[in-house]
């Protein structure tokens, strides 16, 4: 196992730090941006033009968590899920079997408790339940499952963001939560200046039941064309099944104060919603006592002739 723990921790460090060997799924695409967004689909063009584009430069960026990832390929996923009852000192224990140092532990560990569950492996289908075992063995729920493309770590992965596929994002909007979601493109300069302020925003919005979320479009290609999206980023407010675009600076208070006044709008419209509906089902019950009361009153007469 060790020798797995050695393979898997390679991996991770190769696809954190940008290594192309890791995966060619995360090969920056040709396109070119301009004004304050980025097309939604990428213009090919040769190296050297791709170095002249007016991106902005992007922000340093914070560590990526510590998944030891095989490869951003491997066809299964081993998820973790935080259990209450396991010592953190096993937790770490078993991290440690598979190659990862003390401090990344923590991280992980951390982060389990957080989110209430997260990716830790990613390999074989044999592999993974392999890895899996070992959790298993110190009593903490696994689940070994296809990858989705949701499960390579991204900019918000270590964040109260969710990161959603293009069937998460479908489940989301058939939800009550008041959810504002970014549409974005890792390859974007525009997207990944806005990622600390759309971080911080998620957290303040968290404090007030509303979610927030991202979709990857380069992974999940048809969701820009479903939506009309024509450039990145590009945010929108989803509830009940209604979609608001955001057009306003690429702030976090902007956007909690843009999704908290959706979240009001919306309330108040379900509540005119239910005081119309209210008065509606009044006066029909209303017309239908009257119509009873006069029904009844031209029986009468004929009622007492008969007798």
């Amino acid at each position: 196992m060790r020798v797995l723990g050695a393979l898997l921790l390679a991996a991770a460090c190769a696809l954190c730090h940008g290594d192309s060997r890791a995966s060619t799924e995360l090969a920056e695409p040709a396109a070119v941006c301009s004004g304050d967004s980025c097309p939604a689909t990428g213009l090919a063009g040769p190296p050297e033009e791709r170095e002249s584009e007016p991106h902005p430069s992007p922000p340093p960026r914070s560590p990526p968590p510590p998944l030891p990832l095989a490869s951003a390929g491997g066809p299964h996923v081993v998820v973790v899920y935080d259990t209450p009852s396991v010592p953190p000192a096993q937790l770490r224990a078993v991290l440690a079997q598979l190659g990862v140092s003390d401090d990344q532990a923590q991280q992980l560990a951390a982060q389990i408790h957080r989110f209430g569950s997260r990716v830790v492996a990613a390999a074989p289908e044999a592999a993974c339940r392999r890895v899996a075992a070992l959790f298993d063995a110190i009593h903490m729920r696994t689940e070994v499952r296809p990858r989705r493309p949701s499960d390579t770590p991204s900019e918000y992965s270590d964040s109260d963001v969710l990161v959603l596929d293009a069937a998460g994002l479908q489940e989301m909007r058939g939800s009550d939560t008041p959810t504002l979601v970014t549409f974005y493109a890792p390859w974007c300069g525009h997207c990944r200046k806005m990622v600390p302020d759309f971080k911080k925003a998620a957290a303040k919005l968290k404090e007030v039941g509303i979610a927030t979320a991202a979709v990857n479009c380069d992974q999940e290609k048809g969701v820009a064309q479903t939506l009309g999206i024509k450039g990145f980023p590009a945010i929108r407010f989803f509830y009940k099944g209604q979609m608001v675009e955001y057009a306003g600076p690429r702030e976090a208070m902007q956007f909690v104060g843009f999704a908290q006044g959706q979240a009001r709008i919306a309330f108040v419209k379900s509540q005119v919603s239910k005081l119309v509906g209210g008065v509606a089902g009044r006066v029909n019950q209303l017309a239908s006592k009257l119509v009873n009361s006069k029904v009844l009153q031209r029986g009468a007469p004929a009622a007492a002739a008969a007798a």
